[in-house]
């Protein structure tokens, strides 16, 4: 796993935002799989992706 985060709206307001993160990946990867998960249960949890953009540098 190359980055995990979880989110909690209810108690931190600042998880409501749309977020942007910037991952590095270790040379030589050609593949990447995105995955969303539940916490507790599936009744309340919201997830999406969104403007995914691959770099190469």
């Amino acid at each position: 796993m190359l980055w995990e985060h979880c989110l909690d709206p209810l108690s931190n307001p600042s998880d409501r935002e749309a977020r942007r993160e910037t991952i590095e990946l270790p040379p030589g990867n050609d593949r990447v799989v995105l995955e969303t998960d539940c916490r507790r249960d599936c009744s309340w949890d919201r997830s999406y992706w969104g403007e995914i953009t691959p770099q190469r540098r």
